[in-house]
């Protein structure tokens, strides 16, 4: 028998969301900082992207705004997916207490957008410099 993250493999992927569990229990006041944050991040990103856009020069800085929405997509639907499993089997398991089923929302969709504010949070920083 096969191991997977010391849990049997017949046991699963159903087995090892159980078992990974959360870090932490995300409110909505949180998620809403978290969001007024990237409002401000986003605005020092367009503040230096916009005159870029149409010139032959920064050809590789608007490539890179395409791939980096792409990807930012790709893994925020796969973390908030993940993570809606995850609380899924915490309520049914009855291993999530009451009080935490009104974050849920908040939790998943809080997973589902980090990937694109930790992007716009790095593309102000990075852009800033210049």
């Amino acid at each position: 028998m096969t191991m997977l993250g010391g849990i049997p493999e017949r046991m699963g992927l159903l087995a090892l969301v159980i078992v990974m569990g959360r870090k932490s229990r995300t409110t909505s006041q949180q998620l809403a900082s978290r969001l007024t944050q990237a409002g401000l991040h986003t605005g020092i990103t367009l503040w230096h992207r916009l005159p870029m856009i149409g010139i032959p020069a920064h050809i590789g800085e608007c490539n890179r705004m395409v791939s980096e929405k792409l990807s930012a997509y790709s893994e925020g639907l796969f973390a908030a997916h993940r993570m809606a499993i995850q609380l899924m089997v915490e309520a049914t398991t009855g291993r999530m207490p009451f009080s935490d089923y009104p974050n849920a929302g908040a939790e998943i969709a809080t997973a589902g957008l980090r990937p694109a504010l930790r992007t716009v949070k790095a593309n102000a920083r990075r852009l800033s410099r210049r």
